[in-house]
């Protein structure tokens, strides 16, 4: 199988696939499921949204800082 990308994108996904410490095969071989799961957390949290309201700035943050999506904030 070949992949074809342009020069940028392709320096982007081999810098993050050395970040998680995996080859480029591996870290390649999980985006379609990577792809289906982060898919499947939007469409939850749109559903979530509409029967409960948009999510506060607070929880936000709050679930940023839990999941550790914000650089150098230490898991909950």
């Amino acid at each position: 199988m070949g992949i074809s990308s342009d020069r940028e994108s392709g320096d982007a996904v081999g810098a993050s696939a050395a970040e998680s410490g995996q080859p480029l095969s591996s870290f390649l071989a999980e985006a379609p499921a990577s792809k289906a799961q982060a898919e499947a957390l939007a469409r939850f949290l749109e559903d979530w949204q509409a029967e409960h309201g948009a999510l506060t700035p607070a929880e936000i943050a709050k679930a940023e800082q839990e999941l550790s999506l914000r650089p150098g904030s230490p898991p909950g």
